[in-house]
């Protein structure tokens, strides 16, 4: 299985063909009497711990975890009818009444039924800036009977009384000891058509334990340090403006691909690098109704019927070890091929790191509300960039992802990049 593969899910060692029937998602939530059983059971006095991120989208009294039957209600963190923040230990149950919890407002719980913290945004009265604020609140009953645990319901005792109704984005659960015992972070099962949470500790999907289902959010993808980003269609390029880097100095024998919307019919160059006085380049542009290829000292190129202006084409390039060619190809929005043609390898094709959204080095750049779709780029016939167009689930930014290094490209130039 390839790193992206592992990382988007959150998994280790899973088979390629299970891998690819679950896709990532944002959050999972619960609307009926769907719930989970995490099948790990806590015993008399030994509790357990949990550090989750939630929303709850109804003020009814429910349950985000608890104790399965022989005082259900034992052990259980969720929220009273106002709604407070509730916790139940041994017939106590304590409300925090110095704060009314809000729908669909995002809230980061981090304790147990006996001591919980509970961390929200907020905006300061006096500088009128996002903080983030907490309360934390005890309850000194005792943790009886050894019991399975249970999410959005409580076994045994099933119904809509208990039910919380809200949404999971993560959820962490430690044993009395500390020890991590389920990291569950939400997630789609494709061949099933079921929204579920995923135990990255032990690499299981947990999907509803009866008959009801859960829905979910966005298909998201996430980077090395499990940022999440939501995937979109396609990022505006714009000369200066709106350009990045991808951080690779072009050679002879590196290929690339690319999917563009070209807007305008004058100069374009939307993607590659260039050595100046000594006119070694290698990229792509357009320009006078004709598409270019950039390869060493010169430039191969092809007239599309109609001319190139708001049309989407794709460029490729494959070189040819055996042949010591290059090969290039260019494809319509239907990705019927228009043109092929190669030359023979050239010298060094740049001095300077190829460049997303302008040909580096050289004044020209992609043209305003230019759109790429994707972007990838080989070295050695090794896929080395394998970027696609996302934004960012927390700030809302929009960059390329690539899927290779786990990382996210924002853009370095006078704007931000924009899309959709």
């Amino acid at each position: 299985m390839s790193r992206f593969r592992r990382r988007l899910m959150g998994l280790s060692a899973l088979r390629q063909a299970k891998a690819d029937d679950f896709v990532r998602v944002e959050y999972i939530e619960n609307s009926n009497l769907a719930y989970i059983n995490t099948n790990f059971s806590i015993s008399t006095n030994n509790g357990y711990s949990i550090d989750a991120v939630i929303t709850i989208s109804s003020a009814k009294q429910g349950y985000l975890i608890g104790k399965s039957a022989g005082n259900p209600y034992n052990a259980s963190i969720g929220i009273s009818a106002n709604p407070y923040f509730r916790t139940y230990c041994n017939r106590t149950a304590i409300n925090y009444t110095e704060y009314t919890a809000e729908l669909d407002k995002k809230y980061h719980l981090i304790g147990s039924p006996q001591e919980l913290t509970v961390e929200y945004e907020d905006i300061d009265e006096e500088t009128q800036e996002t903080v983030t604020k907490s309360f934390t609140f005890e309850n000194s009953g005792s943790i009886v009977n050894s019991k399975q645990l249970s999410i959005f319901n409580i076994i045994g005792y099933v119904n809509n009384s208990n039910a919380f109704y809200g949404r999971i984005y993560s959820f962490k659960l430690y044993s009395h000891s500390g020890t991590l015992v389920r990291d569950f972070i939400p997630m789609y099962q494709i061949s099933t058509d079921t929204y579920g949470l995923w135990d990255r500790v032990n690499e299981e999907f947990y999907g509803s334990a009866n008959s009801y289902k859960f829905t979910g959010g966005e298909r998201v993808i996430a980077d090395a340090n499990d940022n999440l980003y939501y995937f979109r269609n396609y990022i505006v390029i714009q000369n200066s403006a709106k350009q990045c880097s991808i951080g690779i100095q072009p050679n002879a024998t590196d290929y690339f691909e690319t999917k563009v919307y070209l807007a305008g019919s004058a100069r374009n160059y939307f993607c590659g690098g260039w050595s100046g006085n000594n006119n070694n380049a290698y990229g792509a542009r357009a320009m006078n109704n004709t598409l270019y290829f950039e390869y060493g000292t010169g430039a191969i190129s092809f007239a599309p019927v109609g001319g190139f202006t708001n049309k989407i084409f794709t460029y490729k390039s494959i070189f040819n070890d055996t042949e010591q060619k290059m090969h290039f190809y260019i494809f319509d929005a239907n990705n019927k091929q228009l043109w092929t043609n190669s030359i023979a390898k050239r010298g060094g094709t740049s001095s300077r790191a190829f460049l997303l959204g302008k040909l580096n080095g050289s004044t020209y750049g992609a043209n305003t509300n230019s759109r790429m779709y994707y972007f990838k780029y080989w070295r050695n016939q090794e896929l080395v960039r394998d970027m696609i167009p996302v934004q960012s689930v927390e700030t809302g930014k929009y960059g390329f992802f690539d899927k290779v290094n786990l990382r996210i490209y924002y853009s370095s130039g006078s704007q931000d990049f924009t899309g959709a």
